[in-house]
């Protein structure tokens, strides 16, 4: 799914749910215009909704690196999510505590900003390994 937006990913889950046109048994997303379109524009009344009721939608980005984190524990790797001088980083995966050092964000670099800490929650909450 690199590279949908998040229309074309509902849009796709109705199409491989079976929804289709009147002429169609359920096939490739994409491959009837006529279903495609339908599908998009029902896609994109679910993201209007959303929206219009206060909701946000947010691809997480994946980390961009890992960096050595001394603990007196122990010591392993610790994924990061980099934006400009700021890093969002998982400081303890165990704990599943977040570290956000940086400064001040122009509006859409807050909310790559933001879409980086829900990345690295997501992954504190999951508990991943990166030894």
């Amino acid at each position: 799914m690199t590279g949908q937006d998040a229309r074309d990913v509902i849009a796709e889950a109705i199409n491989d749910d079976g929804w289709t046109c009147d002429v169609h048994e359920p096939h490739r997303f994409g491959e009837c215009t006529p279903c495609r379109d339908a599908q998009t524009h029902t896609a994109q009344a679910a993201l209007d909704a959303l929206t219009d009721a206060g909701y946000a939608i947010v691809r997480l980005p994946e980390r961009d690196m890992t960096s050595e984190h001394a603990t007196p524990e122990s010591q392993h790797e610790v994924p990061l999510w980099a934006l400009g001088d700021g890093l969002v980083a998982v400081v303890s995966t165990c704990c599943g505590e977040l570290s956000v050092t940086g400064g001040d964000y122009q509006p859409d670099e807050g909310r790559t900003l933001a879409a980086a800490i829900l990345a690295a929650a997501a992954h504190a909450e999951a508990g991943e390994s990166d030894e």
